[in-house]
């Protein structure tokens, strides 16, 4: 699923590119009336889209603690309170994402979190004693964490704490927005479960 959205908003981006560079390459040519007259096949494609993947946009767990919640449109409120991390995936088309991984349960070794927008804010809460290894790109809006940030087009952040090899409890962060601010904010929790 991950790899098909990346490609879906891939070939968009690159679309898009397209037709700014031909209307400054030729002019003549009206970018913006040409997306007015066809955005509702935009709609028609998201709509099949949606029927041909009902069963897996709702989101699912599957062995081994894989999760996975996607959503076109609305926002992700996510708590992981008690739950156990091991691998999840959010990705939101137009909204905000928010996780709380302040009192989640933290297997031994590593723990992988990725989040994805192409239109909305990602903000991230974990424990401040928890090793993170962060991967984050932004096409337009601002990356934040700890005293770390990023901000205009096509940005990119990444960092690995000093102890993430030795720890016990790792925790793996993707972090991806295309139009959107992401905020990695580490809060201070007595322990990491």
């Amino acid at each position: 699923m991950k790899s098909k959205t990346n490609r879906i908003i891939g070939t968009l981006i690159i679309a898009i590119g397209v037709l700014v560079l031909i209307d400054n390459v030729f002019g003549g040519f009206d970018f913006w009336d040409f997306i007015w007259k066809l955005w509702p096949i935009a709609l028609i494609a998201l709509g099949i889209y949606i029927i041909r993947n009902r069963r897996r946009i709702r989101g699912s767990v599957g062995s081994g603690g894989f999760a996975s919640e996607n959503s076109f449109f609305g926002d992700q409120d996510i708590t992981l309170s008690g739950k156990q991390v091991t691998d999840h995936h959010y990705f939101v088309l137009i909204g905000d994402i928010k996780i709380d991984l302040t009192a989640a349960d933290f297997k031994t070794g590593e723990n992988k979190i990725s989040a994805s927008s192409l239109v909305g804010d990602i903000r991230i809460k974990i424990p401040d004693k928890l090793a993170v290894k962060l991967s984050s790109r932004s096409i337009v809006g601002g990356i934040g964490f700890d005293d770390l940030r990023r901000d205009g087009f096509f940005q990119k952040l990444h960092h690995t704490d000093d102890n993430f090899g030795s720890s016990e409890k790792k925790l793996l962060l993707t972090v991806n927005g295309v139009i959107g601010d992401s905020n990695i904010n580490r809060i201070k929790i007595d322990n990491v479960n």
